[in-house]
């Protein structure tokens, strides 16, 4: 064997080349009951089956029992959390009960995430309280579950926008972050108001964030409420409208003082001119930190 024949049997080995593809049409033909996968001794056959459970309709009369009478059973962790989601899914208050024993108990803490991330996706009542419990409990200060508890109340999950409202300028920077960017174009005009209202109070931490998530939020609601609130001493109102894209807030301002003010501002939003978007910017940020 040459060196190279060598160095290629052994990148084969360590890319888990298969000897063979397998057939997909075929196994895609054969029914599938997880049902009668829940006993299997294999835990990932158990998990795999209480994932599907939770989206097979045509067994939801029998799924939620079965779930429950796993559950009651179960040694390993995964599959028993994973079981108590898809229960929860189908509106189980036993599944419920055992997600929030992973959440408030003293197990495992990768379980615990997990659990978080179950709840952004059950997007339920029970969810969005116990994310609003997990994002707002200070024992998890310094923990990224906090972060994930705030990611699914905002556009990537629940879209409860109004609970993301404390969270803004959180001593934990990185979830004044997650905050900030959860909020989506859907965003309320009550959440909107809010958001304004603290640009006018100017408080030096809050004002911040709730200008970068306006920007964000970008929208004609934004630009309507900001307006109508726009005079004398709203410094942030009016930094937060120079921020928004032109097309946006030109038709609103059109010919009014108020132009007149936001008019230089403008030239230095995103699309004004050729330097000012994303792009351009982490080129030039790029460029400035060489040392040739």
């Amino acid at each position: 064997m040459q060196p190279g024949d060598q160095f290629t049997a052994e990148a084969a080995i360590l890319a888990g080349a298969p000897a063979e593809l397998a057939d997909l049409p075929e196994f895609l033909r054969r029914p599938y009951d997880p049902l009668s996968a829940l006993p299997e001794p294999t835990a990932v056959d158990r998990y795999a089956a209480v994932k599907a459970l939770a989206h097979r309709d045509d067994l939801r009369n029998r799924a939620v029992a079965a779930l429950e009478e796993l559950l009651v059973r179960e040694n390993e962790e995964r599959v028993a959390l994973e079981a108590a989601g898809a229960a929860a899914t189908l509106g189980s208050a036993l599944g419920q009960e055992r997600i929030g024993q992973v959440l408030w108990g003293q197990g495992r803490k990768d379980l615990r995430m997990e659990a978080v991330l179950i709840l952004n996706e059950l997007a339920s009542p029970f969810a969005k309280a116990e994310l609003v419990r997990v994002a707002g409990d200070h024992r998890f200060d310094s923990d990224e579950i906090r972060q994930a508890a705030i990611w699914g109340l905002g556009k990537a999950g629940l879209k409860a926008y109004e609970e993301l409202l404390p969270f803004i300028a959180d001593i934990d920077d990185n979830v004044a972050l997650h905050a900030i960017v959860a909020f989506g174009s859907d965003t309320s005009p009550g959440a909107i108001r809010r958001l304004v209202e603290e640009l006018v109070a100017a408080d030096p931490r809050r004002a911040p964030a709730a200008s970068e998530a306006l920007r964000l939020i970008a929208n004609e609601t934004v630009v309507r409420i900001l307006v109508e609130a726009a005079g004398v001493g709203r410094d942030w109102v009016l930094a937060t409208l120079g921020r928004l894209p032109p097309t946006l807030v030109r038709p609103a301002v059109e010919g009014s003082a108020l132009m007149r003010q936001l008019g230089p501002m403008l030239l230095l939003s995103e699309g004004a001119n050729w330097l000012a978007s994303q792009d351009r910017a982490m080129d030039i940020a790029f460029l400035t930190k060489q040392n040739l």
